[in-house]
C-alpha cells in the first residue's frame, strides 16, 4: 500500500506541483504573444465595478496583467506552487 506522500507525488496535484517550477518559463517562451493578445481582447470587456474569480490561474499571466482593471480579482490554482 502506498503512503500518502507517494500517492500525492503520483497524483494530478503532484504533477502540477512539479510542473509549476517551469510553467511560466514554458508559457512565456511559447505563448507570450498569445497571452498579450488575449489580455488586450479581455481588457475592453472588464471594468472597475466587476469582481473576477479566475480558476486555474497558473502563475498569473492574466491575473497580474488584468487585476488592476476590476474591483477585485481572486485567482486560484490546483497547485499552490
Amino acid at each position: 500500500m502506498k503512503n500518502t506522500k507517494e500517492k500525492k507525488a503520483n497524483s494530478n496535484i503532484g504533477f502540477w506541483e512539479r510542473f509549476a517550477k517551469i510553467y511560466t518559463i514554458v508559457q512565456e517562451k511559447g505563448n507570450k504573444e498569445l497571452y498579450a493578445k488575449l489580455t488586450e481582447e479581455i481588457k475592453p470587456i472588464i471594468n472597475e465595478k466587476q469582481d473576477v474569480l479566475e480558476l486555474a490561474c497558473g502563475t498569473g499571466q492574466f491575473t497580474f496583467a488584468l487585476a488592476g482593471n476590476v474591483h477585485s480579482w481572486i485567482a486560484t490554482d490546483f497547485s499552490p506552487q
